[in-house]
């Protein structure tokens, strides 16, 4: 009779580690959403580092409650943006980007394909992915901060 009891209260405790498991991830991904704006890039090479600063809404993502995202980028002499669907990685390490249609003057080169944005670090305030800014740019670290 013991042993029936010690199962049924290990496999309670079972159900709730699960449980808070998918809450915390939850708790997670709520911290992404809202309005994201870039502050800095680097991107590195053998021999150079290049470091990009941007003003408020040069690019932006938004993060929406209900999966969608936008992305908006604001620069000298042009502008784009694409829309699509989010979701954080079951290991919280990625943000898949699915779903990609171009929203307005995408430059040269500009893909719909799927992306998964490295998370490098994130918080209530801040988070930084690896990405690619441009064609021309190598891949690095991108730095936003939380608008609203």
């Amino acid at each position: 009779m013991k042993s029936i009891k010690y199962l049924l209260l290990l496999f309670k405790l079972v159900i709730a580690s699960f449980i808070c498991n998918a809450q915390s991830k939850k708790l997670e991904a709520s911290k992404i959403i809202g309005i994201w704006t870039i502050k800095n890039h680097v991107s590195k090479t053998q021999d150079t580092t290049l470091e990009l600063s941007f003003q408020d809404k040069a690019r932006f993502y938004t993060f929406n409650k209900n999966g969608t995202y936008s992305l908006k980028y604001y620069g000298e002499g042009s502008s784009y943006g694409t829309t699509g669907k989010w979701k954080l990685s079951q290991d919280l390490n990625n943000i898949e980007l699915y779903n990609i249609k171009m929203s307005y003057a995408a430059p040269p080169n500009s893909s719909t394909k799927n992306q998964k944005l490295d998370i490098i670090n994130y918080s209530d305030t801040s988070f930084i992915i690896k990405e690619l800014l441009d064609s021309d740019i190598k891949p690095g670290l991108s730095i936003y901060k939380k608008l609203k």
